[in-house]
């Protein structure tokens, strides 16, 4: 990602900014456009997120899914 140049001021140096994004999965899109606005002079102060998914990893194989948040440790029989 880079920040586009503008034919005239403001750009973003100096400039406080918050990163909005759609869904987190890896945190990889929020960590280049943070490096992507600091390159740019712009000062990154946090990141807001609609929704986070969790990766899947060997371990969880067993786990309950995330939508059965409230049921902690309930299992569904198939």
């Amino acid at each position: 990602m880079r920040v586009r140049a503008r034919p005239r001021p403001p750009g973003v140096t100096g400039r406080t900014c918050i990163i909005v994004d759609d869904v987190l999965t890896t945190g990889a899109t929020l960590a280049e456009a943070a490096r992507a606005l600091r390159a740019a002079g712009a000062v990154v102060c946090g990141a807001v997120v609609v929704a986070a998914t969790r990766p899947p990893a060997i371990s969880d194989a067993g786990a309950p899914s995330p939508a059965m948040a409230g049921e902690k440790g309930r299992r569904v029989k198939k």
